[in-house]
């Protein structure tokens, strides 16, 4: 069976089972298999660490994986520099570049084993097992203001139980770092009425697995984040915060639905995704798939994407040096060059 060296540029991937888990792909049914290669891969995955630790970005740079190709996957909602990566996968869905970038399948991408649109009907009995009013799981404190100011206003209502690290006020058993925390999320959530479910960033397409964990829980999500989550889930569902320009508004909205049981029973056994929003998850996935299995079906001579040449060279010694406080040799090189063409 053919090989695919790899690497990828993040602290909880160290072999190619987990690659195979995050990027969920099973190469052996194409006809190769991954080789974890961290000294010479041919392909080189890189995830948002690539800018927050230092030595990523040392690896990144170093020369020899100068010919490896290489695959921007964050998990964060951030754009990829295809002066850098060869393809990317990310959230944003209006991002094309031919056969460069594909697109996170969100649901099935975060939780591939759920059957959409069975989700189980919940009665009056279930709802008076939900003891607590709202939480908030947190641990990230440099959010957007936004989650923050999301946890004040609804406190002003009813206490808001804060179960992360971040404004606790109560005692969490499931850190944020526990190695099921995603299960321990639902777990914790199951409890309550309400979930705070926001991103720690707006941006058009990041919808993560926080509004996720709130629906299998069973807990009504008031969501923060995508400005465009109505396209993703039935607006129904959930109590979208980013519809309501006044903060009493919201609130009048949330009183309303807590003090209705037939309210909550309406919203709570509403789908996650209407009919057309699943066969568009679905084909989505399809989409993922077909892309992903493209980059490792070509020639690493084809898949090459990224441009050669003076400018790109110019461009990746400047990203190289940029950790500098002086750039100088950059700068010498860059003006010199300049001079050259009379630019």
């Amino acid at each position: 069976m053919k090989q695919r060296r790899i690497f990828f540029l993040h602290p909880k991937i160290k072999c190619e089972e987990d690659v195979r888990k995050y990027i969920k792909i099973n190469e052996k049914n194409l006809g190769f298999e991954f080789v974890w290669d961290e000294a010479n891969p041919d392909y080189l995955f890189v995830s948002e660490c690539f800018y927050t630790i230092q030595n990523y970005e040392k690896l990144f740079f170093n020369k020899r994986y100068t010919e490896a190709i290489k695959i921007f996957f964050s998990g964060e909602c951030i754009e990829p520099d295809l002066n850098l990566f060869d393809y990317s996968v990310v959230f944003n869905k209006n991002l094309k570049c031919e056969d460069r970038i594909g697109r996170i399948p969100l649901v099935l991408f975060y939780f591939d084993k759920i059957d959409l649109g069975n989700q189980t009907v919940l009665s009056k009995k279930d709802l008076e097992n939900k003891k607590y009013f709202c939480n908030f799981i947190y641990s990230n404190a440099n959010a957007h203001p936004k989650r923050d100011e999301l946890f004040h206003v609804v406190s002003k209502y009813k206490k808001v139980d804060s179960l992360g690290k971040h404004l606790n006020n109560t005692n969490n058993p499931y850190p944020r770092e526990s190695e099921n925390w995603k299960e321990n999320s639902i777990k914790l959530k199951s409890g309550y009425k309400f979930s705070i479910s926001a991103e720690n960033a707006m941006f058009q397409g990041y919808t993560s697995e926080k509004i996720m964990t709130s629906f299998l829980s069973r807990s009504i999500p008031i969501y923060w984040g995508n400005p465009l989550v109505d396209l993703e889930f039935n607006s129904k569902a959930f109590i979208n915060a980013g519809n309501f320009d006044v903060e009493e508004e919201l609130l009048e909205f949330i009183k309303r639905i807590d003090n209705d049981n037939n309210l909550w029973l309406e919203m709570i056994n509403e789908p996650w995704q209407t009919k057309e929003q699943i066969e568009r998850s679905k084909i989505e996935y399809d989409d993922y798939k077909r892309y992903i299995q493209n980059i490792f079906l070509q020639s690493k001579i084809d898949a090459k994407r990224c441009g050669e040449g003076t400018f790109p060279s110019i461009y990746t010694d400047w990203c190289n040096n940029r950790r500098q406080t002086k750039n100088t040799a950059v700068i010498k090189k860059m003006s010199h060059f300049l001079r050259e063409i009379k630019l």
